[in-house]
């Protein structure tokens, strides 16, 4: 559905576009994935998006009838698989007739399972519209975006409220705590309830007859006393604060531990967006130890960063893993060499298809 005036001649169109590698295709000359998003009959819009990378993505405006000077102009937003907004970008281009198409710089990142949330705006015949027009479209569009934004703001409010009276309960002033964790001689007030309904390990710990459970006190070795702080924010509340890489990996040690698939995908997410050329390694690391998917990020952003692995094996970083992890090394050495065939594989089918 899209809103117009009268004449038509002015349509704001909402988009709602997630882009998934399976509904797209591959460029192999930009090494991007390329989605599409068809508005109506006679617009549409293409996205390039990777897996990976942090490059900008660049979107393709199309349309059918050249015949015309049309006005496209549009806001977006782009929301990670979390549902946080990583960016938001505006855009505009004035069609001139015999003009087909316009490609325009998001100036944002999208990556795979990314949704792009937004409107469109098509003044189509854009000598014609008349300045009661204009004025009745920038009218409409700002009733959209604030029935939108007061949608979305409902539609959050009672999880937020939830969130913020459950941080209560992290005081230690708070009555009603039932047991201690003790890290690093420090003391932190919790409740077997919440912890048992996030975390099966904490739920075996009080179900179980421990001596934990019958001394309602649990000694935390595993991670440290900042860590144990905020993992019970996440546990309390499902909120992260102040994120940092090593803070970061460190939550990822304890969502393991502790069995917390949430948190878990927060900070693989986090350390995914925040992935360089100087850290992959790490990320690879972490992600062999404790989960797959962010493993197979790294793998994928090595492969991206490092098509030569003359390059790779210079850094200091991959001369550290050889040492410590010489079978992580392997994985990676047999990755690349398949990743390398399969491009070749590739370039093969295009010049193939390209012959007559």
């Amino acid at each position: 559905m899209f809103v117009s005036n009268r004449s038509s001649n002015i349509k704001v169109i909402p988009v709602s576009w997630r882009f998934k590698e399976c509904q797209s295709r591959y460029d192999l000359w930009t090494d991007c994935y390329i989605s599409e998003f068809i508005v109506n009959s006679e617009w549409t819009l293409s996205c390039s998006f990777t897996k990976n990378s942090k490059q900008n993505s660049l979107l393709t405006i199309c349309r059918r009838s050249t015949a015309s000077k049309d006005l496209v102009s549009g806001s977006v937003s782009a929301y990670n698989e979390s549902n946080y907004c990583e960016g938001q970008s505006s855009f505009s281009h004035l069609f001139k007739p015999n003009d087909k198409s316009a490609l325009l710089d998001l100036r944002i990142s999208v990556r795979e399972n990314f949704l792009i949330s937004g409107f469109i705006k098509i003044v189509e015949k854009f000598e014609e519209c008349t300045n009661e027009e204009v004025e009745s479209f920038c009218v409409k569009k700002e009733i959209l975006q604030s029935q939108d934004s007061s949608f979305s703001s409902r539609r959050f409010e009672p999880l937020k409220e939830l969130s913020d009276d459950f941080s209560l309960l992290l005081d230690p002033k708070t009555p009603f705590a039932d047991v201690l964790l003790i890290c690093e001689s420090r003391e932190f007030p919790a409740h077997k309830s919440i912890l048992s309904a996030r975390s099966p390990v904490f739920r075996a710990i009080f179900t179980n007859k421990m001596k934990a459970s019958r001394d309602c006190e649990v000694n935390i070795t595993d991670i440290d006393a900042p860590t144990v702080q905020a993992m019970l924010r996440y546990v309390y509340t499902g909120q992260t604060e102040n994120l940092s890489d090593s803070l970061a990996a460190s939550l990822l040690l304890a969502a393991h531990n502790y069995q917390l698939e949430g948190l878990k995908r927060v900070t693989c997410n986090y350390l995914k967006t925040n992935a360089t050329p100087q850290n992959v390694l790490k990320l690879l690391v972490l992600g062999d130890l404790y989960t797959q998917d962010l493993k197979g990020f790294a793998m994928d952003f090595i492969c991206d960063k490092y098509p030569e692995f003359s390059v790779l094996e210079k850094t200091q970083e991959w001369k550290a893993l050889l040492k410590k992890r010489p079978n992580l090394v392997i994985e990676v050495l047999i990755f690349l060499i398949k990743s390398k065939d399969k491009k070749k594989d590739d370039n093969k089918i295009v010049i193939l298809k390209g012959k007559p």
